[in-house]
């Protein structure tokens, strides 16, 4: 079937809704065909001039009749008259472009999770070569597939999918082939008017098409024409918004403070109200049990006992263990020891909370406990003078009474509504704090767990994804601590402790396992973004049964390698563009050459090549002197031999090549993120986040908080010493990561003294997802290139 045959055989399929309508035709190449066959069931009402840029009153719909609307000169100034008259405007295919062209610029980039999640919807997959499956790679001068191609396409062959690959150049299947991915796909040329989308429907009449390419109209529109579906693949993002059930609660301080004051006698939850737990629920203390004892199986069979009968006591449960699993008092003895002893460590006062009740003792009220819990009162009384909570009347726990809040345990305080004091009761839970509470009678007050804060503010998805202990325990201690307070929510606390100090531990247990075992004489912490990391690498290390070298913090960056070889125009082509400096091409001398001024030639009108030639001497005698600078600095250091691995945040691996080519012996990089553009790494380089599953603004912010508080390194200057550049981030910023800093430092201290075991793994994809959720958050716009000096600017 030709194209025309098959405008022809579906122009009633998709024209049938306008068949009464006041259609008006523009002239195109199919114009005569459209009315030889049409007219006559349509009655056309007007040919519009092909230089006719007002659509007529009266119209209802328009028609292109041409079949591509890139050969039509005044497309934009028509479209641009029906959608200020929101008059539809259809390509032959039946597509109303105005609608269409909306949809496709609003498409933005997706994470990896919600490429699966969209494609999955499909029975055939077709993907356009270029910026889809491979990027051309301009050093290596070919074709190079991008990093997440083989991810999505396994993903995909796994699931049962057909994946087509439309290609334009011979030379863009040869990474596919090579790697044997061409073998197991469908793979077409892209070729003539319909672009080889008629034929990919024909063969899959029936089946559910979708194509992602990166044009709107050849990878978006045209195979809409022939009802398959698509994708177009964009670099930008928007903001990644808070999940949906997120409702923002906050308790209100105030208004608690004066039901305290209007009442007589303030009954308090303990557990998840007055008190906090590092971990993300009860149940993960038994398995930090399990982890800590070696006993298999206990955390199961523990939770099953206590969830089967909640009356039981601490001793009742330990004895029904004994029972079912076989245990002989030694290992019971050691067991109950342990869970005590993990309990006090993964206790926290809530500080909110805790000033709550205080105030409500200060003020001279009568303050009582109220628990549902199998811990004996004996036990928690320890636990409340450990955490400084003092001064309570009476503490009434469930298991003391065999009943719980739900059964009656708030009965127990009618003693002080028979003496005719007013009540009221503040907990966490809705159900078990406040109706049961107001079932007998007493006044309640809800405030949110620091799991239901963390929830209601938009980490319910990447909560509920935690599958291990592990990453329980490490997104339990930052709940902890971002969502201390209900009464407030601090966006510098929740980036910190759920977002910063996860991706910190991850990437440092991925680093360790990356070192284990291979003999590397120092791990080198690049400025600035290593800084963070220091410390808590260097406590981590000891943690492992395999040596591991010592961490340092290590100046470079790309500004200061480059002046060691700025030389060699060809090994630094491409690090920045002249262009930038079209204006002022003298400044770019000082800036990017590091030139003294007496050293800049005026200026002519040469193009900018051959400015930046006319200061070859100049520029060689400067480049020897930074390099003779930074091997003094490498001295000093004692880095001047020896195997080192290098870490950076997010890096092409940029500065560790010029280093390498001529001040440093080859390192291996143990990067934490690779830029999104970059389709694949050097040998020697290898990434945490190893696809390219975190968008440029993402990354951008992300960097901005695991930046030091020194100014950004401009290069190494004689004696060895850094030399830095002025500070550009203002001064509120850098008390804001001071403040992050501090805080993240707080969570890995917790973390490594009773959390951190060597064998645990934090998932990748749980980390990524936490990343995007910097972008929920406002960033000060500070992100400048080391190179340039120039701001850099990203969507907000």
């Amino acid at each position: 079937m030709t194209e025309l045959d098959y405008i022809l055989h579906s122009f009633d399929e998709h024209f049938a809704a306008y068949r009464n309508s006041r259609i008006a035709l523009y002239p195109g190449e199919y114009l005569d065909e459209i009315i030889r066959n049409f007219d006559h069931e349509y009655r056309f009402c007007s040919i519009l001039p092909a230089d006719c840029t007002e659509v007529p009153e009266g119209i209802d719909a328009v028609i292109l009749t041409d079949h591509r609307i890139g050969k039509e000169p005044d497309y934009n100034r028509i479209c641009t008259s029906c959608r200020e008259k929101q008059i539809p405007l259809l390509d032959l295919f039946g597509l109303d472009q105005i609608e269409l062209h909306n949809e496709l610029h609003g498409q933005r980039h997706l994470p990896i999770d919600q490429w699966k999640e969209l494609l999955g919807r499909y029975d055939v997959i077709s993907l356009f070569i270029p910026n889809v499956v491979a990027d051309y790679d301009q050093q290596k001068e070919c074709w190079v597939l991008r990093r997440r191609f083989p991810v999505i396409f396994e993903w995909l062959k796994s699931h049962g999918k057909t994946v087509v690959v439309f290609w334009e150049h011979a030379e863009q299947l040869v990474p596919l082939k090579t790697a044997g991915y061409a073998e197991r796909a469908d793979i077409r040329e892209r070729t003539g008017e319909d672009l080889g989308f008629l034929a990919l429907a024909e063969k899959y009449a029936g089946k559910r098409i979708i194509h992602v390419g990166v044009g709107t109209v050849r990878d978006g529109i045209v195979p809409r024409e022939y009802g398959i579906h698509s994708r177009v693949n964009r670099y930008f993002t928007n903001r990644i918004t808070v999940s949906g059930d997120s409702r923002g609660y906050q308790a209100d301080r105030q208004e608690l403070i004066t039901l305290i004051n209007r009442h007589d006698v303030i009954s308090f939850d303990i557990f998840d109200t007055l008190l906090k737990r590092t971990v993300l629920h009860p149940k993960d203390v038994f398995a930090l049990v399990e982890k800590r004892t070696g006993i298999a199986g206990f955390a199961e069979s523990r939770y099953s006992i206590q969830t089967g009968d909640p009356h039981l006591s601490f001793a009742e449960i330990y004895d029904c263990l004994k029972k079912e699993c076989g245990y002989d008092d030694g290992t019971l003895a050691v067991l109950q020891e342990t869970e005590l002893q993990t309990e006090r460590e993964v206790i926290r006062p809530r500080h909110s909370l805790t000033e709550l009740f205080a105030y409500a003792v200060q003020a001279g009220k009568t303050a009582v406990l109220v628990s549902d819990m199998y811990l004996d009162e004996a036990f928690i009384r320890s636990l409340l003078d450990r955490n400084g909570i003092r001064g309570y009347s009476a503490l009434y726990v469930s298991c003391e009474y065999g009943m719980l809040k739900q059964e009656g345990l708030f009965d127990v305080l009618k003693q002080y509504s028979d003496a005719g004091c007013s009540i009221l009761h503040i907990g966490d839970d809705r159900d078990a704090d406040c109706a049961s509470a107001e079932a007998c009678g007493l006044d309640a007050a809800f405030v949110p767990s620091c799991l239901e804060m963390a929830r209601l503010n938009g980490y319910a998805a990447v909560l509920d994804s935690c599958s291990t202990p592990a990453e329980r325990s490490l997104l339990g201690l930052g709940t902890a601590a971002a969502f201390d307070d209900p009464f407030r929510t601090d966006p510098d606390l929740c980036i910190a402790a759920m977002i910063v100090f996860p991706l910190v531990t991850g990437y440092l247990q991925w680093a360790c396992r990356q070192m284990a075992g291979h003999g590397y004489d120092r791990f080198l912490l690049s400025s600035r973004d290593g800084k963070l990391l220091l410390d808590a690498y260097n406590r981590m290390r000891f943690l492992y049964p395999e040596q591991l070298p010592e961490g340092t913090y290590f100046y470079t960056n790309r500004h200061a390698a480059f002046v060691t070889v700025m030389d060699d125009r060809k090994l630094t082509s491409g690090l920045f563009s002249p262009a930038m400096f079209r204006d002022d091409p003298e400044e770019m001398m000082r800036q990017v050459f590091s030139l003294s001024s007496d050293r800049v030639i005026p200026y002519g009108n040469e193009t900018p090549e051959e400015y930046i030639h006319k200061h070859s001497k100049a520029i060689h005698e400067a480049a020897e002197t930074f390099r003779n600078c930074y091997r003094e600095y490498l001295r000093r250091e004692g880095l001047e031999t020896g195997r080192f691995a290098i870490m950076d945040f997010v890096s092409s691996g940029s500065s560790q090549r010029l280093l390498e080519h001529c001040v440093m012996e080859p390192m291996d990089g143990l990067y934490v993120g690779i830029p999104e553009y970059i389709s694949a790494s050097a040998d020697n380089i290898r990434y945490y986040l190893d696809q390219d599953l975190m968008n440029y603004d993402t990354e951008m912010k992300l960097e901005v908080y695991f930046t030091s508080l020194e100014p950004a390194l401009d290069h190494i200057g004689p004696g060895g010493v850094p030399v830095f550049a002025p500070e550009v981030r203002s001064p509120e910023m850098l008390n804001r990561i001071r403040h992050i800093h501090d805080l993240v430092q707080e969570c890995l201290n917790q973390y490594l003294g009773h959390l951190c075991d060597p064998k645990d793994e934090i998932s990748r994809e749980l980390v990524l997802r936490l990343c995007g959720l910097v972008n929920q958050y406002s960033v000060e716009n500070c992100y400048y290139d080391d190179m340039t000096g120039r701001r850099i600017h990203t969507e907000s």
